[in-house]
């Protein structure tokens, strides 16, 4: 009685912590399957234990430590990429709970991934930061293995820099007292060969083949044999350690194969899967920039049409508008000439004035065709145009109906200018101001100040006419 008591408190507990604690219990027991899978060498399982394991995990250190060995699997895959993809994620989650030696080593470790990929420059990067923060947080140990990645990175690429390599692994072993691996002495081996120094590259690779153990490091040797005998015209000998490096190589290949043909097929279903989604996204995207340039061309479609539209009511405004005028003008004028005699009728033949008459007759009775109305527009501004440039035949119309008026009044007023003179003609032929102004191509405001001006000043004048001639002022 008392076990079941006991039993259901823990269940009642249990049910109180609510989710929270039923999601990291899950997390917990998916995390330890990927695990014991990945020393199984099981790494398609693994992968998804700690997939799982992910999903379920609701603090950044529980995480950060799926993450890590999420990398791990990748990196027994082969996987470089996504090796240090969620390395990177490991290291960010470390940093956010709060364990900073723990983000600096996951850092490393994305350092590491990036130079598999030949990502030299992004490497370096993160092996500075990796430095700076194993020196502040003095971690000798980090700050070692950093060093020994950093002289690797440096004879790795196009840049190769031997110098620097041989001055990280000097400080591995002046500064912080940490005898070379036999990796760190091929490398060293390398660095001596790349700067001609033979006998100390002979030195250190029989050092390094001498402490090298097991068959990776053996095989990392070989290379750097390959290397420093290459360089020095060995032919032969440099060909014997690549023989042994390939089939080494090959080997490992082929069980990396073995390994990861399982999760290989998920990745490429993964990848089919998110090509297709890609795809329908693509398509969707597509259809909607293709409605929005429809639409769009449409709307510009309409304002291009709108402003033709609006430019062609203009034009015809102002088309018409400029009809009116002239005609307008030259029905002023022909009025005004009709009261003329008939002893004037060969003033006004010879000034061409006497055609004003049957234009506008014309113009009114064929009003809206297309061939007639422009053809007597032109000829109303040819006998406008005329009368502007030359008032002759004007001035003597003026002077066979008024008593040679002009003759009298030029006599009178001779030394005024040309277009006073001229505006005096148009006024006693009583043109309005509108007409006035047509001829003279001036605004109307002009031609009353030009008005108001002759007409004081004949006011003011000693001319034995002037009266006479002021008549004509009142009269328009």
């Amino acid at each position: 009685m008392r076990r079941l008591l006991i039993l259901l408190c823990v269940l009642q507990a249990f049910v109180a912590c609510g989710p929270g604690l039923r999601n990291s219990v899950n997390a917990e027991y998916w995390y330890d399957q990927g695990q014991q899978q990945y020393r199984d060498g099981r790494y398609d399982e693994a992968a998804v234990s700690f997939s799982r394991a992910e999903g379920l995990a609701t603090d950044n250190l529980s995480k950060a430590l799926i993450y890590r060995d999420m990398a791990r699997v990748y990196n027994a895959s082969y996987n470089p990429l996504q090796e240090a993809a969620y390395m990177e994620r490991a290291a960010e989650a470390f940093a956010m709970a709060g364990e900073t030696r723990e983000s600096n080593r996951a850092w490393l470790e994305t350092g590491l991934a990036y130079s598999n990929m030949e990502d030299y420059d992004r490497a370096e990067g993160i092996y500075k930061t990796v430095l700076f923060g194993a020196h502040q947080d003095k971690d000798t140990l980090l700050e070692v293995r950093c060093l020994q990645a950093y002289a690797a990175l440096a004879l790795s690429g196009p840049q190769q820099d031997p110098l620097l390599a041989i001055d990280m692994l000097g400080r591995v072993t002046d500064e912080l007292g940490t005898p070379l691996s036999c990796t760190d002495k091929g490398i060293a081996a390398y660095a001596y060969s790349l700067l001609g120094e033979e006998q100390l590259a002979e030195r250190w690779l029989r050092e390094a083949i001498r402490d090298a153990e097991g068959e990776d490091e053996t095989t990392q040797v070989r290379f750097r044999e390959y290397q420093v005998k290459a360089r020095a015209g060995d032919t032969e000998g440099a060909l014997k350690a690549l023989e042994s490096v390939m089939a080494y190589t090959n080997d490992t290949e082929r069980q990396a194969a073995r390994e990861t043909t399982l999760s290989s097929q998920r990745d490429f279903f993964q990848q089919q899967s998110e090509v297709a989604a890609e795809r329908l996204r693509t398509a969707r995207m597509r259809q909607w920039v293709l409605g929005l340039l429809l639409v769009l061309g449409l709307v510009a479609g309409w304002f291009i049409y709108r402003i033709h539209v609006l430019r062609t009511e203009q034009r015809l405004a102002q088309e018409r508008a400029e009809t009116d005028r002239v005609m307008s003008i030259a029905e002023d004028l022909q009025a005004r000439l009709q009261k003329a005699g008939a002893a004037s009728s060969k003033i006004l033949e010879r000034s061409g004035l006497s055609v004003l008459e049957r234009l506008c007759e014309q113009f009114y009775i064929y009003e809206g065709t297309e061939n007639l109305q422009p053809k007597v527009l032109k000829e109303a501004k040819s006998v406008i145009d005329g009368l502007r440039a030359d008032a002759s035949g004007l001035e003597d119309l003026l002077n066979a109906e008024h008593d040679g008026l002009m003759a009298a009044f030029r006599e009178q007023f001779g030394k005024l200018k040309e277009d006073d003179l001229r505006l005096f003609a148009y006024v006693a032929s009583g043109f309005s101001s509108t007409t006035i102004s047509t001829l003279m191509e001036r605004d109307k405001q002009y031609v009353y100040n030009r008005i108001w001006r002759l007409k004081n000043r004949i006011a003011a004048s000693d001319a034995p006419d002037k009266e006479r001639f002021l008549e004509y002022f009142s009269k328009g």
